[in-house]
């Protein structure tokens, strides 16, 4: 694909996660692309109401509006009824993805397989088809499935050299994010413990889905998978208050695993 389709046109970003919105940027603007953000649904739709948007990339899941109820007010917008937003859920499952579909998006790819080669596949099928959702349906599901590959660790808790890798080699920004990363899951994990008190199961399963997310854009897998099985749990129509707290704490030696690895390696 021609780097022409996406150049120059102006992208919205939403996503509550910084490692995931300086991760699409970077993508967005290697595509010729200009990027704009958000931290939320209500973000988002006056970022659409103020300046001309071409395509978003909408995360689902997110505090004080997800994006599927963002989608919703979007199109309801005299400005959003023809942009072209492709959801970037965590997960790939199937109810999450017929969710965002329904909303109103018109293709939908699971975060962890977007990347820059992703994006551009997307865009080309996207403009080619005039963002007609109806024609984009069935590409939907060949897009979602692929994951990106973070096997092996040259750390036991990160693939460092694949993370910069995936940063276009990076690696001051890449430090920067990790250093970022690693003071906002400490502040998550007091959280996650304090919510597990009252309990609020359903604000420890936001939190672990975002660390999830954040820890797999920088190959950091063995605490991504923790937080997931924490979101799972939580998930469950009747969370046990025991199985939750026993992935806590699990996802806290994770976290300390990671904490030694930022303070004995980046600078």
């Amino acid at each position: 694909m021609e780097k022409s389709i996406l150049k120059d046109k102006v992208i919205l970003i939403v996503d509550d996660v910084k490692i995931n919105t300086e991760m699409l940027s970077l993508f967005v603007i290697n595509a010729g692309a200009i990027p704009v953000t958000a931290s939320d649904g209500p973000k988002s739709i006056e970022i659409v109401k103020k300046q001309h948007i071409d395509l978003i990339l909408m995360d689902s899941n997110m505090p004080v509006m997800n994006g599927i109820e963002a989608t919703k007010a979007i199109r309801a917008l005299p400005q959003g009824e023809n942009i072209i937003i492709v959801g970037i859920p965590g997960d790939d499952e199937k109810k999450d993805i017929d969710a965002c579909l329904l909303a109103g998006m018109n293709m939908v790819t699971a975060k962890l397989a977007l990347n820059q080669s992703r994006l551009n596949e997307i865009a080309e099928l996207l403009y080619n088809n005039s963002g007609s959702r109806e024609n984009l349906q069935s590409q939907t599901q060949e897009i979602h499935g692929a994951k990106t590959n973070c096997n092996g660790t040259d750390f036991p808790t990160i693939n460092y050299e694949k993370a910069i890798k995936e940063f276009e080699n990076d690696k001051d920004l890449v430090d920067s994010l990790i250093v970022d990363f690693n003071k906002n899951i400490h502040s998550q994990h007091s959280a996650i413990k304090q919510a597990l008190g009252k309990p609020d199961f359903e604000f420890i399963r936001m939190e672990a889905h975002s660390m999830k997310g954040g820890a797999a854009n920088i190959c950091a897998m063995p605490l991504s998978n923790a937080a997931k099985d924490l979101e799972a749990s939580c998930k469950q129509t009747e969370p046990e208050k025991e199985k939750v707290s026993m992935l806590i704490d699990k996802l806290a030696g994770e976290i300390e695993e990671f904490d030694v690895f930022v303070n004995k390696n980046i600078r």
